[in-house]
């Protein structure tokens, strides 16, 4: 009797791995906004912070995060004062961790939230027209990140931004779901399941 091909296996691998072309938020993480956000000045020269403050290292409190410019170059920090304008609330963001405290250039097209930071330096040199990101952590693993392009003609920062991962701090951002899968590789993928899945049928 002549053999008989089914293709069904092709067909279950399709369905198997649709769910893979799907957006996910799996690894999306909660990323609020930190309220009230000013481009001001500080000691450190021009500077981005917002309502979120936090202990240092030694338990002081209300010192508010900043990312600051000066001629040169650009830094993370935080202030207990000397402020213009001075923070209009104060949102506790924890305490410091005694190490975390980063900058970093993302070019000139960046438009994330800053997690994706791989500096560990809290020195970047000044670039007209390039977004940077700074990165402070409390000791309960959560971060606020700072973003800022920095425009030499005006000497100051355009587009700020100040997030935080803490839970209960500032307003929350919806999270940006992540494709697994482009639909190109989804097709090519479930064919060549299926081709290895035909049975044969006596």
């Amino acid at each position: 009797m002549p053999k008989r091909y089914s293709d069904t296996g092709g067909l279950w691998a399709f369905v198997l791995i649709i769910p893979l072309f799907f957006p996910t938020f799996a690894n999306a993480q909660s990323v609020s906004s930190c309220p009230n956000v000013v481009v001001g000045t500080s000691p450190y020269g021009v500077s981005i912070y917002s309502d979120c403050d936090m202990e240092d290292a030694d338990g002081f409190a209300g010192n508010h995060l900043t990312l600051s410019a000066n001629v040169r170059e650009i830094s993370s920090g935080f202030l207990g004062g000397r402020l213009t304008p001075a923070p209009t609330g104060s949102v506790s963001f924890g305490r410091w961790d005694g190490s975390t405290l980063y900058v970093e250039n993302r070019g000139s097209g960046y438009s994330g939230n800053c997690l994706d930071m791989t500096s560990t330096s809290n020195l970047a040199p000044t670039v007209d027209q390039n977004v940077y990101c700074g990165r402070i952590r409390n000791t309960e693993g959560n971060f606020v990140l700072l973003r800022g392009k920095w425009d030499t003609g005006l000497n100051t920062f355009t587009n700020p931004a100040v997030f935080t991962t803490q839970p209960g701090v500032g307003v929350p951002i919806a999270a940006t779901p992540v494709p697994t899968m482009p639909f190109y590789l989804l097709l090519a993928v479930s064919s060549l399941l299926g081709l290895t899945g035909l049975r044969n049928l006596k």
